[in-house]
């Protein structure tokens, strides 16, 4: 069967899509681009049926005719074709109803500034502009029918009136505030420390988009008299960021709306009465539970000032009356240290630490002195490789070699203890970061920092010294203080420079004669890929075949760049043909076999599809084997 991009439909323009844009609003821009009077046009042209905007869109042929790939649309996607159950808004995880995909809404100011769409505005929060400040446009001004996808272009509704912004209404400061939070954790933007309306930025900067949005409807639908609607977003928005602003204290007085005469008497009961559905939300909807540690904290706070009693929850019970004492026993040293009592013993030992020993009866009593500076020093947990190797977003093997290596530094275990300090992570987190830059106004692709140090093509010396060279400088991290280092982004462009080199130099270093005869500039499949214009599985064949020069390294293959230029000098693909003359390339797939003109034929495994590439100077040959055949169709 021909390859399909010989049967696939391209666009006349097919602008790549932009940073932070989600697949609708790029589907928009791409119909305006073309000229095409709705999306459901275009899908139609690029074969896609029904041709409808929904969310588990199949992208695959939208790829094709954008002149893109799967994996890059699959970044913007709302449901991939393997998770369907899971919705996501730039790769982040969301609820179904948390996005407004049938009932768009549009900053005009910031359309006619960026050129496209900001993914946050698919929100159904996103009632507002948290740049701008002022309300979306969410009907056309000429025909007062609702905005749909359905229209010609970014600006122009589907009766041809250009969309404008006729209502300047302003919001308020905490709703602005709160929606530009958002706003930044949608687009992977640095979050300030502080907002003016004095909302608790940090601790929800630390919360995933899923529990951020969560968060905002709990306090947003939940009253007194019950739950409100969904569909009031912009009542959610205001109550929410009413109980957000001037932490906590606008928060007790939401509290307060739930009051009932008999809490005077018995207290604040938090798991039954008119707080139950509110606490048992804060409890155990938000995951992972210490995302809401400052909310859960602020709620027992509430009900402790009320006469309340204590709480169920373990971190918010009240501190260790032993806090202050001076001496303690080993068991609870242990306990407040977060640690083992046998490793307590270990380092008690290993820094020859003078405890007090007493007796009672026939059993001795062990105390040490709790301002002693050598134990206040070793304060912290102590974790194992899969723990630490999680905490820091690096892999064990990788982990184990940079401690070998120095890089890991090991400053609060004692000589022999095995597993990873609390404070020698964060030390080593903190030393990583403090090389990290803005990232504003990048255009060049970036990938995680826990995808970069994952990357199938380095080994895991080559990992260690990536991590090396992130220490020294020598590659930039982006990202702010308050971003996690597994957040943190590397330039794609900038790993795959160092992948080739550090494979150039491993494969040189090599004795073998195969070796020795090796890729001076090697380039991954996928680069090849592009360079020939086909499936990066084609390569492996080319390969095996003899006409790409590679070899495979650990999991993956690299391919030699001067056989790619020369192959690709050589040679020329029948769809690149096939389009020359307006034709199909199983048309002159046929005549080639007719007249005997050899051909490259390189299947493409689960894809039910082939490459086929033909000598440029059989070319010649082909072109006018074509035009006779359809001069002999047309007699």
């Amino acid at each position: 069967m021909p390859e399909s991009a010989s049967t696939a439909n391209l666009l006349t323009r097919h602008p790549p899509h932009r940073s932070g844009e989600s697949l609708f609003p790029y589907l928009l821009r791409l119909t305006g681009k073309n000229g095409y009077p709705t999306p459901s046009s275009l899908l139609t042209f690029c074969g896609i049926w029904p041709p409808a905007l929904t969310p588990s869109l199949d992208i695959r042929k939208l790829a094709a005719a954008a002149n893109s790939t799967k994996a890059e649309l699959t970044k913007i996607a709302y449901k991939t074709r393997t998770v369907q159950t899971q919705t996501r808004l730039l790769g982040q995880k969301v609820r179904p109803h948390d996005l407004r995909l049938t009932t768009p809404q549009v900053c005009v100011c910031c359309v006619k500034d960026q050129q496209f769409i900001e993914a946050h505005f698919d929100l159904a929060i996103m009632v507002a502009c948290p740049v701008h400040r002022i309300k979306l446009v969410s009907s056309c001004h000429r025909c007062k029918e609702p905005l749909t996808w359905l229209r010609p272009d970014l600006l122009e509704c589907r009766c041809g009136a250009e969309l404008k912004a006729t209502s300047r209404e302003r919001i308020d400061e905490a709703s602005g505030d709160l929606l530009d939070l958002v706003r930044r954790k949608v687009l992977g933007l640095a979050i300030p420390n502080s907002y003016p309306s004095k909302i608790p930025a940090n601790d929800l900067g630390r919360m995933k988009l899923w529990n951020l949005l969560y968060l905002i409807e709990i306090l947003g639908r939940r009253s007194r008299s019950g739950l409100l609607s969904r569909r009031e977003s912009a009542t959610i928005l205001l109550r929410a960021s009413t109980a957000l602003s001037d932490w906590p204290n606008n928060f007790f007085c939401l509290l307060e709306g739930f009051e009932q005469p008999d809490w005077d008497k018995a207290g604040v009961p938090l798991t039954k009465g008119s707080l139950k559905g509110f606490y048992f939300a804060l409890m155990f909807g938000l995951k992972p539970r210490r995302e809401s540690l400052f909310v859960r904290q602020a709620l027992s706070q509430f009900a402790s000032s009320r006469h309340g009693v204590g709480s169920i929850d373990p971190a918010l019970r009240e501190p260790d009356s032993s806090e202050g004492s001076l001496f303690l026993p080993k068991s609870r040293l242990a306990q407040r240290l977060g640690i083992d009592r046998r490793m307590l013993d270990r380092l008690i030992d290993g820094n020859k630490v003078e405890v007090l020993r007493t007796r009672r009866g026939k059993r001795e009593h062990v105390w040490i002195e709790t301002s002693n500076a050598d134990l206040a020093k070793l304060e912290g947990k102590v974790y194992g490789a899969p723990e630490a190797a999680r905490l820091v977003a690096i892999p064990q093997s990788v982990l184990k070699e940079l401690k070998k290596s120095g890089l890991y530094r090991v400053a609060r275990l004692t000589a022999g203890s095995r597993g990873y300090h609390e404070r020698d992570i964060q030390e080593f987190i903190r030393t990583m970061k403090s090389h990290a830059q803005p990232a504003k106004n990048r255009q060049e692709e970036m990938l995680p920092f826990r995808q970069a140090v994952r990357y199938t093509y380095f080994t895991v010396a080559m990992k260690v010294e990536f991590v090396g060279k992130i220490l020294e400088g020598k590659i930039p991290l982006f990202g702010k203080a308050t971003t996690p280092l597994d957040q943190c982004l590397v330039p794609r462009s900038l790993i795959l420079s160092f992948a080739r080199e550090a494979t150039a130099r491993s494969i040189a270093e090599e004795s073998t004669e195969t070796a020795r005869d090796g890729l001076k500039y090697p380039m991954t499949t996928e680069e090849a890929a592009r360079t020939l214009g086909c499936f990066a599985q084609a390569i492996p064949r080319l390969v095996a075949a003899g006409h790409l020069k590679g070899l495979r390294r650990r999991k993956a293959l690299w391919v030699d760049r001067a056989s790619v230029y020369r192959f690709n000098e050589k040679y020329v693909r029948m769809a690149s043909v096939a389009r020359g003359v307006g034709s199909q390339s199983g048309a002159l797939i046929n005549i080639c076999l007719k007249y005997h003109i050899p051909m490259i034929v390189c299947e493409v495994p689960g894809k039910c599809k082939q490459h086929v590439f033909i000598s440029r100077r059989h070319e010649t040959k082909l072109r006018e084997q074509y035009i006779q055949a359809r001069k002999v169709h047309k007699e």
